[in-house]
């Protein structure tokens, strides 16, 4: 009996500590050493293959003793989840036309990465060959850690798509964790598509953690699509991300003539680079060579994009456009490859639609390409930067923000933020790139600071171009040209260079014109008007024109500052203050603190600096009697005092205290040990016992 309770105990105990060990601690191992296997997952059931009949295992771990040339292939029907852990498994079958790993069926795919596994493809595979149609998941086991390097063959991606016919592909790839180097064969992407037109795209590809090195190889993308495919869909909420496309390839989106788009980044460290090519690269984040970069969304996280040759770092490729761009938050830095902009445009095409509302950006144009707009000849329009911090350079003949070398800034819109844009040599801060005007430019609000390129004004057009249509009514707003440029208008070099310039509300405004190139070439540049330019054998200044100050309220000024001037610490030459309105003055400082007895100051100044202050009186603040002292003073008969300190002065107080006995008409003669009637006890709480003293007690 004692026996029996005993093995009971102990096989309880077996299946108590059983429930607590994972899953596939308790699966059965399997050696590639002895053969391929076949994992297989229909409904609820999973069944493992190798030599022999199906064995049931749920959770089967994978492993080999050194390199081995056989392969894995695991099915998953329709509704099941086939779960296959791979345990330091090195296959390497590149010398034959296989997959290391195989995908397929209508379900889903798990693989668990635990210790150090290597997988390598013949050509026209993948090194994990996906051709299942739903989800394939590479992850950790809770609280383990496993790295993957899957090297797929000529034609295949490391992670996805081959080039055989049949239904591999690259769609449908979630990486939750691990540390993963995916690496494509010839035409194929690290992660996503293969090399070949009906397995080249890839779509709804997620990375929500892990380390992650993709690299894509020649026309195919890091993270997207193969030679001639498009990537979409593409999320990176977590994990450490560097994507590297090959030649004409994007880092993450397009491979060769491939579009970028629905790309998202809502975490993690991003870095993703287009690689150059004498023939024209892929953008960091966008669009292949020849493709474009669209609906591209960062929200999160940590960004760094670089466009190979003729490609912007975030947007279009060669010959590619860049739209609906959107930084909401994070930290990003863009920049564009020669010709292409930072954020926006590749060569030859335009950079639109592109939203700033928060976060950090830091976004460069390689030469002739803008900041933030179009690459070379493309146009920058429908710009919007309503918040964040945004820092948008070209390094020569782009806008800071606006159009790409000969092209043009057209619609671009500040409502907040803080805001500093540089022209390239002969682009305006914002507005044209050379030989481009910059018109509808407005400016509501934020901190904006705007210097234009050599021959380029702070706001309006590039040298040799116009600006018009320029509307400042709210934000600080600071505006130099660049040499013989204007502060806003004209850039050098066009005479009738600017019109309709206006500032209103309660905008605060700093202009300066561009020094002069020389006498014999281009005089100085206005500050609100035209460039210096060239006529008749000689230099000529720019004409200063009037802006519209009809609206500009008594907290807005214009403010004139000399050409070489410092505007940050010398006096503008002529200021010009809104009269509308009523002033706004701020919260007030105390320049006189109220005493007790005396009046104070406080001293309330307008926004406007050129404007009065006013004073408005403080009452005096009174004595403040609290804590009363005993002067000790008091006797049985008279009343003593008591004096107290003002709080915030050396003033004083006294009042009166009453007396420690008073006098009590005589009713009886005096009984020793007895307290008078109606007395108050003396403070040493002892009664008189002299008879001397006639006053009356209690019986």
């Amino acid at each position: 009996m004692i026996f029996m309770k005993k093995l009971t105990t102990r096989l309880l105990s077996l299946v108590l500590l059983g429930a607590f060990i994972p899953s596939f601690v308790l699966a059965d191992t399997w050696y590639l050493d002895k053969g391929d296997i076949t994992v297989n997952a229909t409904g609820t059931i999973q069944t493992v293959t190798q030599g022999a009949a199906p064995v049931e295992d749920p959770n089967p771990v994978i492993t080999s003793n050194g390199k081995t040339e056989n392969t894995v292939t695991i099915k998953a029907e329709a509704n099941a989840t086939a779960k296959v852990t791979l345990d330091n498994v090195n296959i390497d079958v590149s010398s034959k036309s296989e997959a290391a790993i195989t995908t397929q069926g209508q379900g889903d795919v798990t693989l668990n990465l635990s210790g150090n596994n290597s997988v390598q493809s013949g050509e026209y595979h993948a090194g994990i060959h996906k051709e299942n149609t739903g989800n394939l998941t590479v992850t950790t086991p809770e609280g383990g850690t496993g790295s993957l390097n899957a090297t797929g063959g000529k034609g295949g991606a490391g992670i996805g798509g081959g080039s055989t016919v049949g239904n591999s592909n690259g769609n449908n790839i979630t990486i939750s964790g691990g540390t993963i180097v995916a690496t494509g064969g010839e035409y194929s992407a690290g992660i996503g598509g293969g090399g070949i037109r009906n397995s080249n795209n890839a779509s709804n590809i997620t990375i929500s953690g892990g380390d992650v090195t993709a690299n894509g190889s020649s026309y195919a993308a890091g993270i997207g699509g193969g030679n001639g495919g498009s990537g979409t869909d593409i999320e990176i909420t977590g994990g450490i991300v560097a994507a590297t496309g090959g030649a004409q390839g994007a880092g993450i989106g397009g491979g060769k003539v491939g579009n970028g788009s629905g790309i998202t980044v809502s975490g993690g460290t991003v870095i993703a680079t287009g690689k150059d090519d004498y023939d024209g690269g892929g953008a960091g984040i966008g669009g292949g060579s020849g493709g474009n970069g669209s609906d591209i969304t960062v929200s999160k996280g940590t960004v760094n994009a670089t466009g190979g040759n003729y490609a912007a770092g975030i947007g279009g490729g060669k010959n590619g456009s860049g739209s609906d761009i959107t930084v909401s938050g994070g930290n990003v830095t863009a920049k564009g490859g020669g010709f292409g902009a930072g954020i926006g445009g590749g060569i030859n095409k335009d950079g639109s639609r592109i939203t700033v509302s928060g976060g950090k950006v830091n976004a460069t144009g390689d030469p002739y390409g803008a900041g933030i707009g179009g690459g070379q000849s493309g146009n920058g329009k429908n710009i919007l930067i309503s918040g964040g911090e945004v820092t948008a350079n070209s390094k020569a003949y782009g806008a800071g923000i606006g159009g790409g070398w000969k092209g043009e800034g057209d619609t671009i819109t500040v409502s907040g933020g803080k805001v500093t844009a540089n022209g390239g040599y002969g682009g305006a801060g914002i507005g044209g790139g050379e030989n481009a005007s910059g018109t509808k430019i407005a400016i509501s609000g934020g901190e904006v600071t705007a210097q234009g390129g050599n021959g380029g004004a702070g706001i309006g057009g590039g040298e040799n171009a116009s600006g018009n249509d320029i509307t400042i009514s709210g934000g600080q707003v600071t505006a130099t040209g660049g040499l013989s440029g204007a502060g806003i208008g004209g850039g050098a070099g066009k005479e009738k260079g600017s019109d309709n310039v206006t500032v209103s509300g309660e905008a605060q405004v700093k202009v300066q014109g561009g020094a002069e190139r020389g006498e014999d070439i281009c005089r100085d540049g206005a500050p609100i008007g035209n460039g210096g330019y060239y006529k008749f054998g000689t230099g000529r200044p720019g004409d200063e024109i009037s802006p519209n100050i009809n609206d500009l309220k008594v907290d807005g000024f214009i403010q004139y500052y000399s050409q070489g001037a410092d505007i940050k610490t010398e006096e503008p030459y002529e200021t010009t203050a809104g009269t509308k309105g009523d002033h706004s003055w701020d919260d007030g400082e105390v320049t006189t603190p109220a005493t007790c007895t005396t009046e104070g100051v406080m001293t309330y100044t307008c926004k406007n600096p050129d404007h009065d202050k006013k004073t408005v009186p403080i009452p005096a603040l009174n004595h403040d009697f609290k804590t009363y002292i005993y002067d000790n003073n008091a006797t049985y008969e008279k009343d003593g005092t008591e004096t107290a300190k003002c709080e915030r002065c050396d003033a004083t107080d006294t009042r009166t205290r009453a007396a420690s006995c008073p006098a009590i008409p005589p009713r009886r003669l005096w009984k020793p040990g007895r307290r008078p009637i109606g007395s108050v006890a003396p403070t040493d709480g002892a009664f008189p016992t002299s008879p001397r003293s006639r006053t009356a007690y209690s019986p």
